[in-house]
């Protein structure tokens, strides 16, 4: 999903400073941490050119977005994603 190169490293393993007790993906650039929806829209950024119409939908309200983004981790099974998927 991700054009070039985005490293993913597990939490247990960052020890640059202390990330926020928080059960989403987190997003860090630099000494900023994003959550939820809003590291799911800069991550957005760095997709291929057919994923960025979905690019318009985080114009939405933070709060709405954040919303969708906990019912869609929430009912992750129903999407045919297991809870071992998540884990890195």
């Amino acid at each position: 999903m991700v054009n070039g190169h985005l490293p993913i490293i597990p939490e247990s393993s960052f020890s640059e400073f202390t990330l926020p007790d928080i059960d989403s993906i987190k997003y860090v650039v630099g000494k900023e941490v994003f959550v939820k929806s809003d590291a799911l829209s800069r991550i957005l950024v760095h997709s291929h050119w057919y994923f960025q119409p979905l690019r318009i939908v985080f114009f939405l309200p933070t709060r709405l977005l954040d919303i969708g983004y906990d019912w869609v981790a929430k009912n992750r099974l129903f999407w045919g994603k297991s809870v071992d998927d998540c884990a890195i």
